[in-house]
């Protein structure tokens, strides 16, 4: 839905699907294959096993050297989630909960 909406407002997405490999995807917010670089990465959580999976990602992007904006959302993501397993990760970029 977010990327319906975010076309239809003009930006370029890149859906890389569900299940995606962490480093797949840091790879391409970083441009390695097409030198386009990421203004901003979406993950959506519908369930909490997908939790972890965000903070480990953010850790990730960190490390890599990004600092786009990451948005996070859907169903298990939380304000106390994203306080308490993602705002400690001290991502430069900024992280923002959907909601």
């Amino acid at each position: 839905i977010v990327g319906i909406l975010l076309r239809c407002n003009g930006y370029n997405v890149v859906d890389l699907g569900r299940n995606v490999e962490l480093d797949a995807i840091a790879d391409e917010a970083l441009g390695v294959q097409d030198g386009v670089k990421a203004s901003m990465i979406g993950m959506s959580g519908m369930i909490s096993p997908s939790l972890g999976r965000m903070a480990e990602a953010v850790g990730i992007f960190r490390d890599r050297g990004l600092a786009c904006p990451v948005l996070v959302g859907g169903s298990a993501t939380s304000s106390a989630f994203c306080a308490l397993f993602l705002d400690t990760l001290n991502y430069p970029g900024g992280i923002f909960r959907i909601a």
